[in-house]
C-alpha cells in the first residue's frame, strides 16, 4: 500500500500588501489540494501572476524556511479575469529549472542531494557544473521538471535541507525576466550575472504559448530532443556572446 502523504498547510505573505492580488491569492489557495501537487500549482501560478514591486513568500506550516520571490519590475502575464489567471501557468511556462549552488567544500553533499532527487521518475534532466553556467557564477547543479505536480514534489523535498540554498525559475521564453524577476529562493540569495542575458526591449510580460511537447522540451530558446521516457537526450552549455 502506498504511503499516505501528509497534508500541507500553505500560506502566502505579500510585501507590501496588494489588495487586488491578495484577493486572487485568497481565492486560489482553497482551490488547491493540500499536497505537494498543490504546492507546485501555487508556485507555478505565482510565477506569472505576481504584480510588479511585490515580494511573495510561500510558507508551509512546520517548515522554518519559506520560498521567496523577491520584488521586481518584471511585468506579469496579461490577465483578464479569474479564468485566465487560473490558466496562465499552463499557457506560458515551458519547464522549471531548479538550481543548487555549491563550493568545493560543499560539493559532495550537494551532489548527494541531486542523486537522491534523480530517483524521482519525473525529473527530465540534470547536469553538474564545475564552471559558470549562464548567470550562475558558482559551481552548481541544475534539475528540470515540466509539470506543477513534479515541481511541488522536488521543492517539498529540498525545503528542509538547511545546509544548502536553492533557487528555481520558470522558462517563459524570456531568459532575462525569468532570471531577474521570476527566480524563487530557498535560503539566502546568491548574486547572479544578469548581464549574461540581453534584456528584451519593450517587454510586456509572458505571451508565447507553451511549445514543449512529447518530442522536445522548449527551453532557453532551443528545442531539446527527448527520449521515449521523456528525458532529454542531449544538452550543451549556452553561449550568449
Amino acid at each position: 500500500m502506498p504511503a499516505v502523504e501528509e497534508p500541507l498547510s500553505l500560506s502566502v505573505s505579500l510585501q507590501p500588501e496588494d489588495g487586488s492580488y491578495r484577493s486572487l491569492v485568497d481565492r486560489k489557495l482553497p482551490e488547491l489540494p493540500p499536497t505537494k501537487e498543490g504546492l507546485g500549482q501555487l508556485l507555478w501560478w505565482i510565477a506569472v501572476t505576481r504584480p510588479k514591486q511585490t515580494a511573495v513568500t510561500v510558507n508551509i506550516a512546520g517548515q522554518e524556511r519559506g520560498i521567496v520571490l523577491k520584488s521586481s519590475d518584471v511585468p506579469l502575464a496579461e490577465l483578464n479575469g479569474k479564468e485566465q489567471a487560473d490558466d496562465c501557468e499552463k499557457r506560458f511556462i515551458e519547464v522549471f529549472h531548479v538550481h543548487c549552488h555549491f563550493t568545493k567544500e560543499t560539493e559532495d553533499d550537494a551532489v548527494r542531494i541531486l542523486k537522491r532527487l534523480e530517483r524521482n521518475p519525473f525529473v527530465i534532466h540534470t547536469h553538474i557544473w564545475h564552471e559558470k553556467n549562464g548567470p550562475h557564477d558558482m559551481w552548481s547543479w541544475e534539475l528540470w521538471v515540466e509539470q506543477a505536480a513534479h515541481l511541488g514534489s522536488i521543492i517539498a523535498e529540498i525545503l528542509p535541507i538547511s545546509q544548502h540554498g536553492f533557487c528555481f525559475h520558470p522558462d517563459t521564453n524570456d531568459e532575462y525576466s525569468d532570471h531577474s524577476g521570476r527566480m524563487f529562493w530557498i535560503g539566502e540569495p546568491d548574486p547572479l550575472d544578469l548581464a549574461f542575458f540581453t534584456e528584451t526591449k519593450d517587454y510586456v510580460g509572458p505571451s508565447v504559448d507553451r511549445q514543449t511537447n512529447p518530442a522536445f522540451v522548449k527551453s532557453m530558446g532551443e528545442e531539446w530532443p527527448r527520449a521515449a521516457n521523456g528525458k532529454l537526450v542531449s544538452y550543451k552549455a549556452q553561449d550568449r556572446n
